[in-house]
């Protein structure tokens, strides 16, 4: 059984990440710029060393495109990246697993004898709520929390999840 995550509920989640760190996307910029204007480093010292690229850019065009693709990178690509949806839910016999391909890539895995139960419920991110499955430890602690979509449905997921001995309740 499986699911994608709504792309909405992931680019929220990014959104508030990332306003709880406002630079970290100066820092995308500064590297990204930083990248740039080593590259064309690089073009001097072999200008200088061989006598090639005759038709290099000045520096001042340099630093300009060097602003204006560390900004894109730094700010603007990520939000493309999570238009689409890319984080995909999968419970198997094994246990649950979470692929990200967004921002980030990861895949991360639950085996069903670290999970001891679940709970359906809501959760508000940036003044929209959506509905949630979140996965908890014998101590109660919170594993993981992932947003649904129509299909597979509360039941459908509760039988499965009951299928492997996890109770399923509901917050809602």
């Amino acid at each position: 059984m499986q699911w994608n995550e709504p792309a909405a509920y992931r680019r929220r989640l990014y959104l508030d990440h990332e306003a709880a760190n406002p630079w970290r996307k100066a820092g995308r910029v500064a590297f990204c710029a930083a990248a740039i204007l080593a590259v064309r480093g690089f073009v001097e010292v072999s200008h200088l060393r061989h006598g090639q690229f005759p038709n290099r850019p000045g520096w001042l065009f340099s630093i300009a495109l060097a602003v204006i693709l560390g900004t894109v990178v730094g700010y603007w690509l990520p939000r493309l990246v999570l238009l689409v949806p890319g984080s995909i839910v999968i419970l198997s016999e094994k246990g649950v697993n979470n692929n990200v391909v967004a921002t980030r890539v990861s895949m991360t895995f639950w085996p069903w004898e670290l999970i001891d139960h679940a709970r359906f419920g809501r959760q508000t991110v940036r003044g929209r709520a959506f509905p949630v499955l979140t996965l908890y430890d014998v101590n109660d602690a919170e594993l993981a929390t992932f947003a649904l979509r129509e299909r597979p449905t509360r039941p459908e997921i509760a039988a499965y999840l009951l299928e492997h001995g996890k109770p399923c309740g509901d917050e809602s």
